[in-house]
């Protein structure tokens, strides 16, 4: 629940670094609600007339649950809803952090369009290094074949070019070098 202490203002607009669109909500009453995924937001606040403010609004934020004690139960009931899969991959941020149960997450994150490019990227990172302990996955390489390079970090790219070549799909590498350059090549491609 959100409590804002300025009467004129009418809607507020929280941005969560993992999500791709922002969450749009009405403040009535000086208040508003809405779901935090994380602890990675910025709450940008409109009031009548479409002008935005940011730091200059007083205003609290109260938790109406402990998230955690229901993640489990809730991911049971819907595992694909994206909000319980960003508040769960939140403390798995790293590789080796995921385990075999994470697996049958991993589709949904890997081939979300309502997250973030590069969330989704440095996740999906995570997520073939996780991989790369284990046999040769076929939802590696379908991730691989349609990967937008353009939307990743140089590091994740360099990563991602690197699991072309270890995946034998030359023809994607050699686009994506003949694209970004041989030095996003990592070890793989000597």
């Amino acid at each position: 629940k959100l409590v804002v202490f300025d009467t004129k203002l009418v809607r507020a607009i929280i941005y969560q670094k993992q999500m791709k669109e922002p969450q749009i909500v009405p403040i009535v009453e000086q208040s508003a609600y809405f779901q935090l995924y994380s602890k990675d937001y910025v709450i940008l606040f409109e009031d009548e007339k479409g002008r935005r403010y940011v730091s200059s609004v007083s205003y609290r934020l109260q938790s109406l649950m402990e998230a955690e004690k229901y993640l489990a139960k809730c991911m049971e009931l819907a595992p694909d809803e994206i909000s319980y899969l960003v508040s769960y991959f939140e403390h798995k941020q790293n590789h080796l952090a995921l385990t075999d149960e994470d697996m049958k997450y991993f589709s949904r994150i890997l081939f979300a369009t309502d997250l973030d490019e590069e969330y989704r990227a440095e996740l999906a990172m995570e997520i073939l290094r996780f991989y790369q302990t284990k046999e040769p996955n076929s939802l590696v390489e379908e991730y691989l074949k349609q990967a937008d390079f353009s939307q990743m970090p140089q590091h994740v790219r360099r990563f991602m070019l690197d699991m072309l070549v270890e995946y034998h799909l030359y023809d994607l590498a050699y686009e994506q070098t003949r694209e970004y350059g041989m030095d996003q090549m990592g070890s793989s491609a000597k």
